[in-house]
């Protein structure tokens, strides 16, 4: 699952059973700062959410945030990043998804 054109954080997610991994990675080199939240729903009572901050990307791949979460064939994953002196953007992915 790709990134966003021009945006330094994706979102990677990748099901494994009964079982939904989401990793917040860097998709290239930034000098910038800024926060993201990830937010995970499983069926309709299962939801997280963490927050963190990031500065300086050096290394696209580098692995920012991961969580694992699942009991339910429906789910959704949605990250927000806010990063200085630009627009935040959100990328979302689900089980619906293609």
């Amino acid at each position: 699952m790709s990134s966003l054109p021009d945006q330094p954080i994706s979102l990677i997610v990748e099901k494994d059973g009964p079982l939904v991994s989401a990793r917040v990675v860097a998709a290239g080199a930034c000098a910038c700062s800024g926060h993201f939240r990830i937010e995970s729903e499983s069926g309709t009572s299962n939801r997280t959410a963490n927050t963190s901050s990031f500065s300086n990307l050096s290394d696209a791949g580098r692995v920012l945030s991961n969580i694992r979460f699942g009991g339910s064939d429906d789910w959704r994953v949605k990250l927000i990043v806010s990063i200085e002196g630009r627009d935040e953007y959100t990328v979302v992915r689900s089980s619906t998804d293609g």
